[in-house]
């Protein structure tokens, strides 16, 4: 997204204010490098956001699975999610463990990109 919105502000530097402002060829390179990073900069913050938002859920969503006993198998009963993420890290996983983690670490990063499923 970030690639075409700057290829569209370069053209609308090229077919509008080249041709209808009375600026030299460096002030209008210097008027679209702080467009282009301004626009950039609130990509990036917007983007941040969102993901802060995502993952603030998705951690309630564990902490609730937790309180409500789904994973007392697991011997994680009344801890906090910081805590279980720890834990978990800590073990030594298996093929089948690291299949399921390809799996959502790629249907994660294609939800993010609004690719959807396969």
């Amino acid at each position: 997204m970030e690639k075409k919105l700057i290829a569209a502000i370069r053209k609308l530097f090229d077919d509008e204010w080249n041709n209808s402002f009375e600026l030299g060829s460096s002030q209008t390179d210097l008027i679209e490098a702080y467009v282009v990073l301004t626009i950039k900069e609130t990509l990036k913050q917007t983007i941040k956001g969102t993901l802060k938002q995502l993952m603030k859920q998705e951690e309630e969503s564990l902490q609730n699975y937790i309180d409500e006993g789904v994973y007392d198998s697991e011997d994680v009963a009344g801890m906090e999610v910081w805590q279980v993420i720890e834990k978990v890290s800590k073990r030594n996983f298996s093929a089948m463990d690291n299949l399921i983690w390809h799996y959502t670490r790629i249907t994660l990063l294609r939800e993010l990109t609004e690719q959807g499923k396969y």
